[in-house]
């Protein structure tokens, strides 16, 4: 009795385990379907440009990385459909042994009952017994097995019931299966696809080679003018507090604000309503010229034309800067935490506002022929620059 309960609590757990794995491998999944939804809807925006632009494979290679994850999504929930295949036919095997048992005790029970069918026979059993109390230990024997062969009887009936259900389920698992591997080679086809593109695009560019070391040249200019103006911001407001860094003559408030930023690391809103992407953090090598690495000090977010930029959190506006290239850029202090948007256009807040999380801080400019527009992100800690996608939800 203990060895099936332990089963049982075994199995219960296990089940509880893997619905909470396939519930969060589900939530992934639609996660980033929308998101390739959305990274085709942006692709569709860009085939009104006359010229094919960076930004264009960007999304295609954006599209790619999340199709990749989704393929390895469901290789996961395959694995696990596996696993939950070979259990079932375990416990299927288990039960079959169980329902052997059972009816091999029962045989037992039924012979042994039938030795003593009639009532002359059970009353020379009793009356055989040499002391009362042996013809009393006789009579609760034969009215336990009356009692035991009843529910060897219902025992084995609920295994045959559970057998049946067990083979049901397992049917079911082999179907869903069937329709992962479906789903697999269909997502694989896609990939196909959108890699065949992602090459096309990169021919295409490689014959821009000029274009493409100018835009990469100006994008440099405006990230060094920007970097220098963030720089020059902090040393001076560190020269006016008469202080080594900004944190040590932070008041009260500006402190509480700096930790409440640390601590909403990873939960913070995206400065978009709706965006993906198509510039990470850090060193990259270019995705066109070959031996050209390219630095990013933020993230560079893409989104429909007519998005607006948001504050991902509390703070002061302590600058709003022109770049010639680049629009305009909004920095916002957050304690010792900065927080810089470049390229806007219809700025809606001045130095010194008090802003709120995810309130409007200005148009994102997109170019007349284009239909998407890109917003550059980026967090400074002091004179840190830190990746702005582990600061953003999820």
């Amino acid at each position: 009795m203990k060895k099936i309960l332990f089963i049982i609590v075994s199995l219960i757990g296990a089940y509880v385990c893997y619905g909470q794995e396939k519930k969060e491998l589900e939530q992934q999944k639609q996660k980033m379907l929308q998101e390739i939804e959305q990274t085709r809807t942006l692709l569709a925006k860009t085939a009104t440009q006359r010229k094919t632009s960076l930004d264009r494979l960007q999304l295609v290679q954006k599209g790619i990385n999340y199709r990749e994850s989704l393929i390895h999504n469901i290789e996961d929930e395959l694995e696990m459909m596996n696993s939950e295949i070979v259990q079932k036919e375990k416990e299927i095997e288990e039960y079959n042994q169980k329902l052997k048992k059972q009816k091999k005790e029962y045989e037992s029970i039924v012979y042994s009952v039938y030795k003593r069918n009639t009532e002359y026979e059970m009353l020379m059993y009793l009356l055989a017994s040499e002391t009362i109390g042996q013809a009393y230990q006789r009579i609760k024997y034969v009215k336990y097995l009356g009692e035991y062969r009843r529910n060897t009887v219902k025992e084995i009936e609920h295994i045959k019931s559970e057998l049946e259900r067990q083979k049901v389920l397992l049917g079911k698992k082999r179907e869903e299966k069937l329709n992962l591997l479906e789903e697999k080679e269909s997502e694989s086809r896609k990939l196909i696809g959108e890699q065949k593109r992602r090459k096309g695009i990169i021919k295409e560019l490689e014959r821009e080679e000029n274009r493409l070391r100018r835009e990469l040249n100006q994008k440099e200019k405006i990230r060094n003018e920007l970097e220098a103006e963030i720089e020059r911001l902090i040393e001076e407001e560190a020269r006016e507090a008469n202080a080594g860094n900004i944190y040590s003559s932070l008041t009260p408030e500006q402190r509480m604000t700096g930790e409440n930023f640390t601590e909403n690391r990873g939960r913070m809103p995206w400065p978009v309503e709706r965006g993906v992407v198509t510039g990470e953090f850090g060193e990259h090598a270019h995705p066109v010229l070959r031996g050209v690495t390219v630095r990013n000090n933020g993230i560079d977010i893409t989104s429909e034309s007519g998005t607006k930029a948001r504050a991902i959190f509390d703070g002061e506006v302590t600058r709003v800067i022109a770049i010639l290239g680049a629009n305009y850029t909004v920095l916002i202090r957050h304690g010792e935490y900065l927080t810089v948007y470049q390229n806007l256009v219809n700025v809606r807040v001045k130095k010194g506002d008090k802003v709120l999380a995810k309130q409007v801080v200005g148009d994102i400019y997109n170019e007349e022929e284009s239909e998407v527009a890109v917003l550059h992100l980026e967090i400074w800690k002091e004179r840190k620059k830190m990746d702005p996608e582990k600061w953003l939800s999820n």
